[in-house]
């Protein structure tokens, strides 16, 4: 019975990871994309800016007039046009092709993709990082056990207590993002801690930064799998029913003023400076 629930479990791991693989490993250079099987979602770059509605009307026409395609519709706010075609007649990669044409006649070669585009639960990203980390802090675990009994030299457990403070504190990772973008910052913060526990040479530690990014991931895929349901069950559009004028782009600019401190305090500020005091009179 313990021995088919964990294979169970297993299973229930492995499937969207290796789907998340096959996905990242066909999807064109520099372009997120989701493919399902009679729909696909592709990034667009530079449609999420205000006067880029000629680009995505000319992104939809071109997309429409291949071979299998039965629908294209672009989503201006996440950067994305979503393709329902035959994936027999017209693959990923064409109409990847078809859209890298339409961009550079819009000069949106060098146009970045909607932040709001990261987020996006279809992206792999997160699933092979989670899926990395827990396989580096699993080694890292045997490591950390062995190393104990070994004269190696270790890296101070300095580290890994600053890597999750800054993974741990809103505004330090806030600022973090900020500097290298979502994407690079969550890679470095997951990797970099499951790789400075291990090195730690710390067994509890290692085995806590386990559990933390063992229930990250079961959220991650989860959140995804939830994703899956909808998009099989959704309808991007609603025909004969047309809306004019379409909505427009909104700028992803930040507020333009700070919002001032609710009523409800937030816990997060006091303890990440007493945390940093603490690291602060380690050194």
């Amino acid at each position: 019975m313990p021995l088919g629930w964990l294979l169970t479990k297993a299973a229930e791991v492995a499937a969207p990871v290796l789907h998340a693989a096959r996905t990242k490993a066909a999807a064109p250079t520099g372009r997120r994309v989701w493919a399902g099987r009679r729909r696909s979602h592709l990034e667009i770059r530079g449609v999420h800016e205000p006067g880029s509605e000629a680009a995505a009307r000319e992104i939809e026409a071109r997309v429409l007039a291949a071979d299998g395609v039965r629908s294209a519709e672009v989503n201006s706010v996440l950067g994305r046009v979503v393709v329902e075609h035959d994936p027999d007649v017209v693959d990923i990669a064409e109409l990847s092709r078809l859209i890298s044409e339409a961009e550079h006649e819009h000069d949106l070669d060098d146009a970045v993709m909607s932040p709001r585009s990261t987020a996006h639960p279809a992206n792999t990203e997160p699933v092979l990082r989670d899926a990395a980390a827990l396989v580096i802090s699993l080694a890292g675990l045997g490591y950390s056990a062995a190393a104990s009994l070994l004269p190696v030299r270790t890296v101070p457990p300095l580290f890994p207590a600053v890597i999750s403070l800054v993974d741990s504190v809103p505004w330090l990772r806030n600022g973090l993002e900020r500097k290298l973008g979502r994407a690079p910052a969550d890679s470095l913060l997951v990797l970099g801690g499951a790789v400075s526990h291990g090195l730690s040479r710390n067994p509890l530690g290692v085995f806590t930064h386990l559990c933390g990014r063992f229930c990250a991931s079961r959220e991650t895929l989860a959140r995804q799998q939830a994703w899956h349901e909808w998009e099989r069950s959704s309808v991007h559009r609603c025909d004969p029913v047309v809306v004019e004028p379409r909505p427009q782009p909104v700028p992803s600019g930040g507020r333009p003023l700070r919002l001032p401190p609710g009523p409800v305090p937030d816990p997060a500020r006091p303890a990440g400076r007493r945390a940093r005091g603490a690291l602060l009179l380690a050194v």
